[in-house]
């Protein structure tokens, strides 16, 4: 027996993005209690707690980038009908836009990067979990999806190797990460922290207008090498001045501290999916309200962060390689052994245009221009601009103290320990 259809698609009204609409397929996934979760997911985890704006969810974002991935595979499917892309990959491919952060947890990378710092688990990844909730999703939706096609849009949420192609690039761009998801969140950040009239904007349509497909890549209109580049850029300032700012960062391991303390064994929600998906950022005001011995220290916490009484960042170290070794709490007890290693943090972070050292992503986007639209090419950043630095990334490495008091010994230890390697 066929699956129940309905074939209505629903406008959606997006502050950022404008009017849309979403297929029906989309819809049936979207109204269902795991994605609504995503209502419950802060976008930018603890950063409301320093910029007002910045009360955005993943729901909102999630299906943004379902709309871009769909219009950037049309937009390819009108321009080129020699790539044969059917209305069908046109889908799967939204559906992989709208499912690709289903899988994030509480105060969303604050669970992955904080609070499951420490687990070997391959659940401790959000990536993985989405994998399995697309198949759960797709298995028990209103419509008819293959097991191929379930694998096909899990593999382009988390491509593996060997998995190459230009539809691989569109949701989850592993290759130069140019990819509409960026595209979304950058775009939806800044607007909602207030920085959209600071220079942070960028013309995502103008960029996703110039895409065409060469050798199987999907290739740029060298007129938008700078709007690509400030794409980037902005990224990286995202990260300085929201998504690491010190209160922000302080705030986020507080959090992971009142879970860890709640006695709620949370770390395990992992273990099955079930489980997994009873929690969202609801979290601290269960553990709140809850009047349990057991969650006393975790209230304490929360508390703190009500008044702002917040972890202290004694130093923020900015390098330009990594370290050889990184830092540990356990080297700065050695040099001062009266400190309590429970009453540390160290935080280090690749910080910049991507995520981690992967090479700068402009030299691996290529290019076409109006004479040879079929010839793509590189451009050297020197060429473009004498500005535009060969640098991409750097490394934050941030000392924090649970209790002032530990500021001046802690930064002793630090600064001893910086002079010894």
């Amino acid at each position: 027996m066929s699956k129940r259809r309905r074939l209505n698609p629903t406008t959606i009204f997006d502050p950022v993005h404008r009017e849309y609409e979403l297929r029906a397929e989309i819809i049936d996934i979207v109204n269902t209690p795991i994605f609504q979760r995503l209502r419950r997911l802060k976008q930018l985890g603890t950063a409301h707690w320093v910029w007002l704006g910045a009360t955005h969810n993943r729901f909102a974002h999630s299906i943004s980038v379902a709309h871009l991935a769909g219009y950037m595979a049309s937009r390819l499917q009108s321009k080129q009908p020699e790539l044969n892309i059917t209305d069908r990959q046109i889908l799967l491919v939204e559906l992989a836009g709208l499912l690709h952060d289903v899988g994030h947890g509480p105060f969303s990378h604050m669970f992955d990067d904080a609070f499951l710092s420490d687990s070997t688990s391959p659940m401790a990844h959000h990536e993985q979990r989405s994998i399995i909730l697309v198949h759960r999703l797709l298995t028990e939706s209103s419509f008819n999806y293959s097991p191929e096609e379930i694998a096909f849009v899990q593999s382009l949420i988390e491509p593996t190797k060997g998995q190459t192609g230009f539809l691989y690039h569109i949701v989850a761009n592993h290759w130069n990460h140019l990819d509409v998801d960026k595209m979304e969140y950058v775009k939806r950040d800044t607007r909602s922290c207030g920085l959209a009239q600071g220079g942070f904007d960028t013309d995502t349509m103008r960029i996703l207008n110039a895409a065409r497909v060469i050798d199987n890549q999907i290739c740029y209109h060298h007129k938008v090498y700078d709007d690509i580049y400030n794409l980037f850029h902005t990224r990286y300032r995202l990260h300085t001045t929201v998504y690491r700012h010190p209160a922000v960062v302080a705030i986020q391991y507080m959090v992971s501290d009142a879970m860890k303390l709640s006695g709620m064994n949370l770390e395990k929600s992992i273990d099955t999916i079930e489980t997994f998906c009873q929690y969202d950022d609801t979290i601290l005001d269960v553990i709140r309200m809850s009047r349990d011995a057991k969650t006393v220290c975790s209230r304490e916490i929360i508390a703190r962060i009500d008044r702002r009484q917040l972890y202290k960042v004694v130093d923020t170290h900015k390098r330009t390689k990594p370290w050889d070794k990184k830092p540990t709490v356990e080297q700065l007890v050695a040099i001062n052994d009266s400190l309590d290693p429970k009453s540390i943090i160290i935080d280090v972070n690749c910080v910049g245009f991507i995520g981690k050292a992967d090479g700068h992503p402009l030299d691996n986007i290529h290019f076409y221009n109006s004479q040879s639209p079929n010839r793509s090419y590189k451009v050297k950043r020197g060429t473009q601009s004498k500005l535009y630095s060969f640098r991409y990334c750097e490394y934050w490495t941030r000392v924090i103290v649970r209790e002032d008091i530990l500021i001046e010994s802690v930064a002793a230890a630090w600064e001893l320990w910086k002079q010894s390697v």
